[in-house]
């Protein structure tokens, strides 16, 4: 009937935990298992929680079940729950999923059997990912790793975590092979009474700095291959992102031609594109691409391509327009449409590492006597560098020109709705400041 079917089954867990027994009081005590990066602390015993109560494959296991019925804009029709007894037929890991779906051919070989239902899975998981976006849902994706455009504002950044580190008596090097070293200063090391970790501690520092500690360098004119520009943050592996620029950036390298289905708030439809770079803008990724179509330059937002990318054909590879030449951060696109200048504030917290970045070829930087910055680009996307100041949190707030404020303003209280924002707190202005 054009409908998906998703099975979701769990261990029956009250088979063997029965109301206020010992078993039950120690789980009510500890509410829920705990997963550390190193470790798990599991709510009940090992014997249940990794065996008896675990779906391991092709064992017999007692389980609670919901069959669902979905259509295709991810919306739920029907559903049934059950008892009954499941045999796992294999145990999956994200990164052999991944493989399978990214066309590795031992992975695919070794699942065969299973593809078509991963591909089936990966079909109804783009759907409820759309409904997810539908509803005004944002990722939190945290990244570890940031390419800096040149080692002196790794050295800016240092400097200041060496004035921090005095503070509670730890020293850093002096940079050698790109590294600097982290020590301890005998009897002057104030997070032992705090039995907090100074690596830790080091990275909570950096990204109030305005960047992780942990960083690749690379040259201004961008990494070997020439295809990735300016990445920050990040791509998450196994995101579906993730899956598009590989598929894009095979592609690419292949001279391929690619198609895929092109979704915005204003218009929707199928693309066939010559891949030539991708660009990162305000943490968002967007494709460089020569619209066949068309017949023109355009740029797609890795995030609205939906469903897979497949190779239509070969090309002969064209000349890429200087506008997307350039390495910056935000503004790459340029001429695009009516330029305004964009002023935002940034606090002290983010202000000195913040403006020691070059966003933008063009952009101004005031510094204040209280040690916040006001820092101003100048593109034809409002949009953008409202994205951008969103990604610093309370620590930044664009404060011109008015309609700019009223998209922050907007973009705000969006994000106060889809996370159901009902609290006495302070509601924020405009600018985003309590």
């Amino acid at each position: 009937d054009g409908n998906f079917e998703l099975q979701v089954h769990i261990a029956d867990v009250a088979q063997y935990v029965t109301p206020d027994s010992a078993l039950d009081q120690e789980a009510r005590l500890r509410g829920t298992s705990v997963y550390f990066p190193d470790r798990a602390v599991p709510m009940l015993p090992l014997e249940l929680s990794t065996d008896i109560c675990s779906l391991r494959p092709h064992l017999d296991r007692l389980v609670l079940s919901c069959v669902m019925r979905i259509d295709p804009r991810g919306e739920i029709v029907g559903y049934e729950l059950s008892e009954g007894v499941l045999r796992s037929a294999e145990r999956m890991t994200y990164t052999a999923v991944s493989a399978v779906l990214e066309g590795d051919a031992p992975a695919r070989e070794r699942y065969a059997a299973l593809v078509p239902t991963f591909e089936l899975m990966r079909d109804l998981a783009l759907i409820l990912n759309r409904k997810r976006q539908r509803r005004g849902s944002i990722d939190f994706d945290f990244y570890r790793r940031e390419f800096e455009r040149s080692e002196r504002q790794y050295s800016r950044d240092l400097q200041q975590l060496r004035a921090i580190g005095e503070d509670v008596g730890l020293r850093i090097t002096k940079q050698k092979a790109g590294c600097a070293t982290l020590i301890e200063v005998a009897g002057r090391n104030r997070l032992r009474d705090s039995e907090v970790k100074a690596d830790s501690v080091l990275r909570a520092v950096a990204r109030a700095l305005g960047a992780p500690i942990e960083r690749e360098l690379r040259a201004p004119d961008g990494p070997a291959d020439g295809f990735l520009v300016f990445a920050m943050p990040r791509l998450v592996a196994g995101s579906e992102i993730a899956a598009t620029f590989d598929a894009l950036k095979g592609a690419h390298a292949a001279n391929a031609s690619v198609r895929f289905h092109y979704r915005t708030a204003r218009l929707e439809g199928t693309r066939r594109v010559e891949p030539y770079r991708v660009l990162v803008r305000s943490g968002r990724y967007y494709l460089v691409g020569y619209d066949l179509a068309r017949r023109a330059w355009r740029h797609f937002a890795l995030d609205q391509i939906c469903g897979p990318v497949t190779r239509a054909g070969t090309f002969r590879p064209r000349p890429l327009p200087e506008r997307y030449l350039a390495g910056d951060a935000i503004g790459t696109f340029n001429g695009t449409g009516p330029r305004a200048d964009v002023a935002v504030r940034l606090s002290p917290v983010v202000a000195a590492s913040a403006a020691a970045r070059e966003w933008q070829s063009g952009q101004h930087v005031t510094a204040h006597p209280d040690g916040s910055a006001e820092i101003v680009f100048t593109d034809a996307d409002i949009d953008e560098i409202v994205r951008w100041t969103l990604g610093f949190g309370g620590e930044a707030a664009v404060v011109a020109p008015p309609e700019a404020v009223a998209m922050a303003a907007r973009s705000i209280e969006r994000l106060r709705r889809a996370h159901g924002h009902t609290g006495a707190e302070p509601a924020k202005d405009a600018t985003g400041v309590a």
